[in-house]
């Protein structure tokens, strides 16, 4: 039982009325999207929520699942939804609509040097490119712009 880790910042929320064999592949895609934002992306996560709801058809009988999945860190909250008729995909599509979205908000963190190239449009820069720029003393730190 000490090889496992535990989970604080996990909080499952309609998951209580799932079977087992689907709650534990619940708990399991989650884990793993926590793990790999927490090792790749952030270490400071304040939490992460799951909501799962479930409707159901009068006539077909058939169970329309809804995962509603909130990110956050100290900086920012990321929301991501999807509804399926099967709880895997709809987990495995807001995990990867969720992903694409911290994965964008860490990209948009390391353009922090740019140059004003052609046409006024701001080019990124690397390394070399940067200490060449900053041995003549022309260089442009980007703003932080509201939109």
């Amino acid at each position: 039982m000490a090889d496992i880790p535990e989970y604080w910042g996990i909080q499952f929320y309609g998951c209580e009325e799932l079977p087992g064999q689907l709650y534990d592949s619940v708990r399991q895609q989650i884990a793993e999207f926590y793990e790999k934002a927490k090792r790749a992306y952030f270490k400071d996560i304040t939490y992460l929520q799951i909501h799962v709801k479930q409707y159901e058809h009068k006539e077909s009988k058939r169970k329309k699942y809804s995962v509603h999945l909130r990110l956050a860190i100290p900086a920012r909250v990321f929301n991501a939804e999807y509804a399926h008729f099967d709880l895997n995909t709809a987990i495995s599509w807001s995990l990867r609509a969720l992903g694409q979205q911290v994965q964008s908000f860490n990209e948009k963190g390391k353009k922090f040097w740019t140059q004003t190239g052609k046409h006024g449009k701001r080019q990124e820069l690397g390394k070399i490119e940067h200490e060449e720029i900053e041995k003549r003393g022309k260089f442009i730190r980007s703003k932080l712009v509201r939109r």
